[in-house]
């Protein structure tokens, strides 16, 4: 068996290990920042072939892969991140090879498709539409009111994102030329409510495993207002996380899935009228703290996870198990605008299992372009049952009192 792996994450010296029983020749293309601080020589006897790329948004990845095809006879093509998810189908169709379909990839990609076929399964998604000049985006606007949001139809990470309170904002935003040649826009109404997360796994449109985290801001307060990302998973039993759990499993349902285990990763708002509203969902893992959370919790990793079912292999058994050996939550403390003067160098909270400082005293900082930025990192651990937000708010608290900045 020979495997394509196209791979912009820090896993490459674990990816040959969650491969292991397929005896195959792996082959990867990666962004050049994957391989940053790992010994070469060594990686590079794991797999057949390495290719990197420095501009891995660009189009140079998938002409490397059919170079690469040219010289491997691939049974399967892989991939880790969003970004990959189009052109690994594409790459798959051009070879006759299994696998996710461009139809399935971009349910999961264009954001304005995905809500169009959710909402038609019966499920809530805010009101929305594909905008491609300052006209139509005025139009929506006086239709619906505002706050509005606008986003890239296949963005993440919250980067691009735009909240628009009132007219003057939308002037303002619309001074910027954001349709100057461009590809349309989603425009859609402002959805009031907590923020609640399902990551997981799925198969043929049905999900294998999966677990409800509450999440303590939204992604895009993380990055217009460098409040940290946190999220914690919900006890079994939690009213309205077995609800988003239930949720998610009919949005999962309601998209042309892959047939193959997959990750998924699928936020949700939950408004003050008790209703349950569709923010977004994607056939890859979490971002920030989700997928080290997820791991910490089950013992398995989502990427790993991923990768062993595009490659047609068994799951771990860990995947398959109802309830997680623990309940996990994460804090990615966030950079603020300015001069980073003090953190602190251990975290001596109860539960707190792995903490990482990223960042030095004396760094300068921009703030958060995405909600993957942060100057340290903690996961926090307990027994199934427990409640955590407790115990997050004082993680957050305890970072507050002991960090430093200077404007």
């Amino acid at each position: 068996m020979s495997l394509l792996v196209l791979n912009r994450r820090p896993l490459v010296d674990r990816i040959p290990g969650w491969l292991a029983d397929a005896d195959a020749e792996l082959v990867l293309v990666t962004a050049s920042s994957a391989l940053a601080g790992r010994g070469r020589a060594e990686i590079t006897g794991r797999f057949a072939e390495i290719v990197s790329v420095e501009d891995y948004d660009g189009p140079e990845v998938e002409r490397h892969a059919l170079d690469l095809a040219g010289r491997h006879a691939f049974d399967r093509v892989l991939s880790t991140t969003e970004v990959d998810l189009l052109r690994a189908a594409r790459l798959r169709e051009r070879l006759g090879l299994p696998g996710q379909t461009t139809h399935s990839a971009r349910a999961y990609r264009d954001k304005y498709l995905m809500k169009s076929l959710v909402s038609a399964a019966g499920l809530a998604v805010a009101p929305m539409r594909r905008v491609g000049s300052a006209e139509s985006l005025r139009r929506f606007a006086a239709e619906t009111g505002f706050p509005l949001v606008v986003k890239p139809l296949d963005g993440g990470g919250s980067v691009g994102v735009r909240v628009l309170a009132d007219g003057a904002a939308l002037d303002r935003y619309l001074d910027t030329a954001p349709f100057g040649g461009g590809p349309p826009l989603l425009a859609e109404a402002w959805v009031r409510g907590d923020c609640y997360v399902v990551d997981g796994l799925m198969a043929d449109g049905e999900v294998v495993q999966s677990r409800p985290l509450r999440m303590g801001h939204s992604n895009l307060s993380v990055v217009t207002e460098s409040r940290h990302m946190t999220g914690w998973m919900l006890p079994r039993g939690d009213h309205v996380g077995e609800r988003v759990r239930e949720f998610a499993a009919r949005v999962v349902a309601a998209l042309p899935g892959p047939r193959e285990v997959t990750a998924f990763h699928a936020e949700v708002f939950h408004t003050p009228q008790d209703e349950l509203v569709l923010c977004e969902i994607a056939a890859r893992p979490g971002g920030s703290g989700h997928a080290p959370c997820y791991e910490r919790a089950n013992g398995v990793s989502l990427y790993g996870a991923g990768l062993r079912g595009q490659a047609g292999l068994p799951p771990d058994p860990r995947s398959l198990a109802p309830e997680p050996e623990r309940l996990t939550g994460f804090c990615w403390f966030t950079p603020r605008r300015g001069t980073l003067r003090a953190l602190p160098e251990h975290c001596p909270l109860e539960g707190a299992d792995h903490y990482v400082t990223t960042a030095a005293p004396g760094s300068v900082h921009d703030g958060a372009r995405s909600v993957a930025d942060h100057v340290a990192r903690l996961l926090v651990s307990a027994p199934p049952g427990t409640d955590l937000a407790p115990r997050m708010r004082a993680a957050e608290a305890w970072w507050e009192s002991n960090c430093r900045w200077d404007d």
